[in-house]
């Protein structure tokens, strides 16, 4: 697979970290988990209806695996390559076999975030049972990953293509956002302006 993960990688980083200076809570893993669900979701949706997004899906289906590496400071490169290998290799599935996979993983990293983020009862917090390694964290993450070139690999989708296209998109959007956020921050220091009585 030709794929400059690095790249992909790099970019991604530019735009979610412009995007932070403007949201209005730091995401977290939890913010992190919302939003994948979303970007699965709209792969499912967009691989229903033959939608041409596709390609935009599964790169941001990527994307949030990125973030997250980043946000539990793991070595998203080496999970690159270990996923790159692991699509290379795998048989040829059908699309949607592999799309419920992903949704399978999704829901299998959901409930290790929550055991990471101590979601679970209090008295469950030291037990063994309900804690995870980071081996078993990255292994989901790569197999989403993993997953997720496989149905690149199998539409012909050019990821590189996908993300030089989509980071134009997002440099168009800085400026909006940038205006927004000035708009926002007027009406909110308007807000607390007292008027005058004269």
């Amino acid at each position: 697979m030709n794929l400059d993960y690095k790249k992909i990688i790099e970019d991604f980083r530019i735009t979610y970290r412009t995007f932070e200076q403007y949201e209005s809570r730091v995401w977290g893993a939890e913010g992190n988990m919302i939003e994948l669900y979303k970007q699965v979701g709209e792969l499912v949706a967009c691989y229903n209806n033959q939608s041409p997004q596709l390609a935009d899906e599964v790169l941001d289906v990527i994307a949030q695996m990125i973030r997250l590496c980043d946000f539990y400071e793991f070595d998203i490169e080496a999970i690159f390559e270990a996923s790159i290998k692991i699509c290379d290799n795998s048989n040829e599935t059908a699309v949607a076999q592999t799309i419920f996979s992903i949704v399978e993983h999704v829901g299998i990293l959901s409930k290790y975030i929550m055991m990471e983020e101590k979601y679970y009862f209090r008295s469950r917090v030291d037990e063994p049972s309900y804690m995870i390694s980071n081996e078993k964290f990255i292994e989901c993450i790569s197999n989403i990953i993993s997953l997720a070139l496989s149905i690149a690999k199998e539409k012909n989708i050019d990821l590189n293509e996908t993300n030089i296209n989509t980071r134009k998109i997002d440099q168009e959007w800085f400026p909006k956002i940038e205006e927004q956020e000035k708009i926002y921050l007027l009406k909110l220091e308007q807000k607390k302006t007292p008027k005058s009585v004269y």
